[in-house]
Protein backbone atom coordinates (compact mmCIF):
# COMPACT_ATOMS: atom_id res chain seq x y z
CA UNK A 1 0.00 0.00 0.00
CA UNK A 2 1.23 3.48 -0.84
CA UNK A 3 1.43 5.93 2.09
CA UNK A 4 2.26 9.62 2.29
CA UNK A 5 3.97 10.79 5.49
CA UNK A 6 4.20 14.54 6.06
CA UNK A 7 3.88 17.44 8.50
CA UNK A 8 0.79 19.61 8.85
CA UNK A 9 1.35 21.69 5.71
CA UNK A 10 -1.12 19.62 3.66
CA UNK A 11 -3.63 19.21 6.49
CA UNK A 12 -7.09 18.80 4.98
CA UNK A 13 -9.29 15.92 6.23
CA UNK A 14 -11.48 15.89 3.11
CA UNK A 15 -8.35 15.57 0.93
CA UNK A 16 -7.08 12.68 3.10
CA UNK A 17 -10.40 10.89 2.74
CA UNK A 18 -10.48 11.47 -1.03
CA UNK A 19 -6.95 10.05 -1.42
CA UNK A 20 -7.95 6.91 0.44
CA UNK A 21 -11.42 6.48 -1.00
CA UNK A 22 -10.44 7.12 -4.63
CA UNK A 23 -6.83 5.86 -4.89
CA UNK A 24 -6.20 3.76 -1.76
CA UNK A 25 -3.38 6.15 -0.82
CA UNK A 26 -2.99 6.36 2.95
CA UNK A 27 -1.77 9.41 4.83
CA UNK A 28 0.13 9.72 8.10
CA UNK A 29 0.39 13.25 9.46
CA UNK A 30 0.15 15.33 12.60
CA UNK A 31 -3.30 16.48 13.69
CA UNK A 32 -3.82 20.23 13.96
CA UNK A 33 -5.52 22.20 16.74
CA UNK A 34 -5.58 19.64 19.55
CA UNK A 35 -7.37 21.09 22.56
CA UNK A 36 -8.35 18.02 24.57
CA UNK A 37 -6.16 15.60 26.49
CA UNK A 38 -6.75 11.89 26.69
CA UNK A 39 -6.51 10.22 30.08
CA UNK A 40 -2.91 9.23 30.74
CA UNK A 41 -3.87 5.80 32.11
CA UNK A 42 -5.04 4.80 28.59
CA UNK A 43 -1.50 4.91 27.16
CA UNK A 44 0.59 1.73 26.97
CA UNK A 45 4.27 1.11 26.29
CA UNK A 46 5.21 0.16 22.74
CA UNK A 47 8.61 -0.44 21.18
CA UNK A 48 9.04 1.86 18.19
CA UNK A 49 11.94 1.81 15.73
CA UNK A 50 13.07 5.31 14.81
CA UNK A 51 16.04 5.61 12.45
CA UNK A 52 17.29 2.09 13.37
CA UNK A 53 16.97 2.75 17.13
CA UNK A 54 14.43 0.99 19.36
CA UNK A 55 12.60 3.46 21.59
CA UNK A 56 9.85 2.85 24.14
CA UNK A 57 6.88 5.17 23.65
CA UNK A 58 3.55 5.51 25.44
CA UNK A 59 0.88 5.24 22.72
CA UNK A 60 -2.90 5.04 22.51
CA UNK A 61 -5.31 4.95 19.56
CA UNK A 62 -8.95 5.78 19.01
CA UNK A 63 -11.11 6.73 16.05
CA UNK A 64 -12.05 10.39 15.59
CA UNK A 65 -14.47 12.26 13.34
CA UNK A 66 -13.07 15.25 11.43
CA UNK A 67 -15.14 17.04 8.83
CA UNK A 68 -17.54 14.12 8.75
CA UNK A 69 -14.79 11.56 8.05
CA UNK A 70 -13.47 8.87 10.40
CA UNK A 71 -9.71 8.68 11.03
CA UNK A 72 -7.41 6.71 13.26
CA UNK A 73 -5.80 9.03 15.78
CA UNK A 74 -2.69 7.81 17.57
CA UNK A 75 -1.26 9.85 20.41
CA UNK A 76 2.18 9.67 21.95
CA UNK A 77 2.41 10.74 25.61
CA UNK A 78 5.68 12.51 26.37
CA UNK A 79 7.38 12.74 29.77
CA UNK A 80 6.06 16.25 30.44
CA UNK A 81 2.45 15.19 29.76
CA UNK A 82 2.34 16.58 26.21
CA UNK A 83 0.34 14.46 23.76
CA UNK A 84 1.54 14.39 20.15
CA UNK A 85 -1.36 13.52 17.84
CA UNK A 86 -0.94 11.60 14.60
CA UNK A 87 -3.75 10.98 12.10
CA UNK A 88 -3.81 8.19 9.57
CA UNK A 89 -6.14 6.64 7.04
CA UNK A 90 -3.98 3.50 6.89
CA UNK A 91 -6.17 0.63 8.09
CA UNK A 92 -3.59 -2.13 8.47
CA UNK A 93 -0.51 -0.94 10.33
CA UNK A 94 0.03 -1.04 14.08
CA UNK A 95 0.37 1.92 16.44
CA UNK A 96 4.12 1.26 16.62
CA UNK A 97 4.43 1.29 12.82
CA UNK A 98 2.49 4.56 12.53
CA UNK A 99 4.74 6.18 15.15
CA UNK A 100 7.84 4.76 13.49
CA UNK A 101 6.92 6.16 10.08
CA UNK A 102 5.96 9.57 11.50
CA UNK A 103 9.02 10.03 13.69
CA UNK A 104 11.43 8.59 11.08
CA UNK A 105 10.39 10.94 8.29
CA UNK A 106 13.38 13.23 9.01
CA UNK A 107 15.67 10.77 7.19
CA UNK A 108 13.95 11.37 3.84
Amino acid sequence: MFSLVFDRECYQPSFFFRLWDTYQIAVITYRKNIKDKWEENLFQSHTVTVLANSITMLLYEQNVQLGGYTFREIRCLNEGGHQTSILTTHPDITLSEVASKMFSRWCQ
